[in-house]
């Protein structure tokens, strides 16, 4: 049984996405029996406690975050319309981000 592992992508917004495309033609062309994304595909900047209260933190936007995941995902699993392949997406820490965030009231 082949595994095509996809370690942790961290994308940002803004990040060029052509790697993406790339992985979606290699992972066709190699025809993995499983697939799988470790988890943190998106770094999700917005919702960081690290610089909170920085200026480098201004400006940042959870839309913003969910989009280029999606624009990734999209650029990623373009090239598998036609290929049938069982995939497993691990959740990464930063997916608890958006729960503690609303939790405490921020979103």
């Amino acid at each position: 049984m082949k595994h095509l592992l996809i370690p942790d992508v961290q994308l940002r917004p803004g990040d060029n996405l052509e790697f993406l495309r790339c992985i979606g033609n290699y992972i066709v062309a190699k025809k993995p029996d499983k697939i799988i994304q470790i988890g943190d595909f998106v770094d999700m900047p917005s919702l960081s406690s690290y610089d909170v209260g920085k200026k480098s933190f201004e400006g940042r936007r959870y839309k913003d975050d969910i989009q280029i995941g999606i624009d990734g995902m999209n650029s990623l699993l373009g090239p598998l319309k036609e290929y049938n392949s069982k995939q497993k997406q691990n959740k990464g820490n930063r997916r608890r981000r958006d729960r503690v965030f609303c939790h405490r009231g921020f979103l």
